[in-house]
């Protein structure tokens, strides 16, 4: 299997509307066969057409084919929905064109792989102008580039998760707060509002540019400080740092499940003994799992974000060192997404 994708028209994002959206236009040579496919971009990922065609293509998981969508009025009020199948194109060409959205490259994607069958749940090689990329890294040019067009991209207001830590954490007189995949801020200006002493990193720039700006706003930079990291690294901090760890879906990111127990372990690490670490993860009642793309494991890829499900089992898996206080469900979003709510305490060594 080989694709090809090049950019050939680009014109300027619409910022006219409160969902930063525009179109893009490329040419996708899939396995010698061409295909003009345009790209509109918004909040919520990517919507892909055959131009001067209607209809939208996706991916059918059962058959690994993709099919142009056709929506039409119907009887009454409902609605006809027809599948016609696209011959010729695969699912990687999509996956490829997203590529080319996430990373704002006008030069050219190629997607290789051994297997001349094309199976689409096969991971090819990926390349961009001619470099070899890890298809995990590309989510982060993702995150900035959905960062960098809505600033308050999750909204302004803390998240449920966050206000139920900051009432566990006063309950307890925890003061000292690790927080993990801050995005834009909302839950790190609300625990420095609360009173606590707050570290948060993210791998965006662009995310933690908008958390200085509201930290600066909100006149609360005495209890904050920031960080660029890579959590698939060890954690910048001494041994027994933090009363608590907070990340509210860092562990549904594009990470595998040896990447989560190292995630895991490192954060019990700088956990005092007796410590908090509270997690939230999409879970696999999500209407999302087993949908788009799937990147290994339960990693499954939808609108451009690859999101690793979790399920009970592996949440226990997770717990090692920990004593598991509580998994709530609850649901976020305008889906909703379904969510665990994940509460552990770190082993308390100097208890008997």
């Amino acid at each position: 299997m080989e694709i090809r994708i090049n950019r050939i028209k680009t014109p300027a994002t619409n910022k006219s509307s409160d969902l930063p959206d525009g179109t893009n236009t490329y040419l996708v040579i899939d396995n010698g066969r061409e295909f003009t496919i345009t790209c509109r971009f918004h909040i919520h990922g990517n919507s892909l057409r055959l131009a001067g065609q209607e209809g939208t293509l996706h991916t059918d998981m059962d058959t690994g084919k993709v099919y142009r969508q056709l929506v039409a009025p119907g009887g009454g009020c409902g609605l006809i929905i027809t599948d016609e199948l696209v011959e010729g194109l695969s699912p990687w060409a999509l996956r490829g064109v997203v590529i080319a959205e996430q990373n704002n490259k006008a030069g050219e994607i190629r997607l290789i792989a051994n297997d001349s069958k094309g199976i689409p749940n096969k991971q090819p090689d990926i390349f961009i102008d001619g470099i070899a990329v890890d298809p995990l890294n590309a989510q982060q040019a993702h995150w900035e580039k959905m960062f960098s067009e809505k600033i308050d991209m999750f909204g302004m207001e803390p998240s449920y998760p966050a206000l139920k830590t900051g009432d566990l954490l006063k309950k307890e007189g925890r003061i000292n707060l690790l927080e993990i995949g801050g995005g834009q801020g909302r839950d790190t200006i609300f625990f420095a509002n609360q009173g606590f002493q707050v570290n948060v990193l993210d791998y965006s720039k662009e995310g933690l540019k908008a958390i200085i700006e509201k930290v600066q706003e909100s006149g609360v930079s005495q209890s904050i400080s920031t960080l660029q990291h890579d959590i698939r690294q060890p954690l910048p901090f001494e041994d027994e740092s933090f009363d608590c760890c907070f990340s509210h879906m860092l562990y549904c990111m594009a990470l595998t499940t040896v990447e989560l127990e190292f995630l895991s372990e490192e954060i019990r690490r700088v956990l005092k003994p007796g410590g908090l670490n509270i997690y939230t993860a999409r879970n696999t009642d999500d209407i999302h799992y087993r949908t788009g793309i799937h990147r290994g494991e339960d990693m499954w890829e939808v609108g451009g974000f690859i999101v690793h499900f979790l399920s009970r089992e592996k949440v226990e898996h997770l717990a090692k060192g920990y004593d598991i206080i509580s998994v709530e469900e609850f649901e976020e979003g305008y889906l909703p997404r379904k969510l665990f709510l994940v509460t552990l305490r770190k082993h308390n060594r100097h208890l008997t």
